[in-house]
């Protein structure tokens, strides 16, 4: 636990240090609400001692090779760390302004749906020593391959790791949910198409406040969606009735939301 504790922190400052860099190189005239790195303005990111007791399990370093939309190549280094419960995953990635943390969940028997600042949408294969992704940030599809491997991986096409469909049309959804503490909440969620995927908005009835994200279709039957650092998995269980869960960290369980269509 030391050791980890250790790593841990040492990964987290280099993440820091590096948009605090960004930050201080951006014009205060022309900034907006995020730098073009990604590393969000006026939010704090999570310190290790707020995750580390939680995410104490396994610990699997990777060689990471990614593109960006624009065609540029990035490369650095990552670490997954299995959380307490089973399933859930810590991914810290080094890559100078590519660097990012995220928190995800495990899907079936081969994929991990990660959530990172931005907020960025990522889905991972597993492979024999790793795993290809694809990553979704309110636009077209990018890629990303953690491999255990130095100097083994190559990018795969997107659609080699994961077929994404189109979102269908504009759609709001009723929500009932529960937190992890076991509180309930109602909200409304909206979605629209955007790019591969869709921008998606929680609006909370209880107090108005609102939580903005992305999601990707991957059938008729299952989407994923990102929320500022947290991610959620629906599955539709019958027509129009779809049952999600959701992790975000600070939390050391899954939540719940059943959601369905007012239009």
């Amino acid at each position: 636990m030391k050791k980890l504790a250790i790593v841990l922190l040492l990964l987290m400052s280099l993440l820091l240090l590096g948009c605090d860099e960004e930050q201080e190189a951006t014009d205060p005239e022309a900034a907006t609400d995020e730098v073009a790195s990604g590393c969000p303005v006026g939010e704090e990111m999570p310190e290790a001692a707020d995750t580390a007791d939680f995410f104490s399990g396994e610990m699997k370093e990777y060689q990471v090779l990614g593109a960006n939309i624009d065609g540029s190549s990035y490369s650095g280094d990552a670490v997954i760390i299995e959380s307490e419960v089973e399933g859930i995953y810590q991914l810290t990635v080094l890559s100078g302004e590519n660097s990012y943390l995220g928190f995800g969940m495990a899907y079936g028997d081969d994929l991990m749906v990660i959530g990172a600042e931005g907020p960025v949408l990522e889905v991972f294969r597993k492979t024999k020593d790793g795993y290809n992704g694809i990553w979704y940030s309110g636009d077209e599809l990018g890629a990303e391959v953690l491999s255990a491997e130095a100097g083994e991986a190559s990018l795969p096409a997107t659609e080699d790791v994961l077929t994404v469909q189109p979102w269908p049309r504009p759609i709001d959804f009723e929500v009932r949910g529960t937190n992890p503490d076991g509180t309930e909440y109602t909200a409304v969620l909206q979605t629209h198409p955007l790019g591969a995927g869709a921008a998606a908005r929680w609006t909370f009835d209880e107090d108005g406040s609102e939580v903005s994200g992305g999601a990707l279709m991957i059938d008729d039957d299952t989407f994923f969606v990102v929320f500022e650092l947290g991610v959620g998995i629906y599955e539709l269980m019958e027509e129009d009735i779809w049952r999600g869960e959701w992790f975000s960290p600070g939390n050391e369980s899954l939540g719940e939301e059943w959601i369905t269509p007012l239009n």
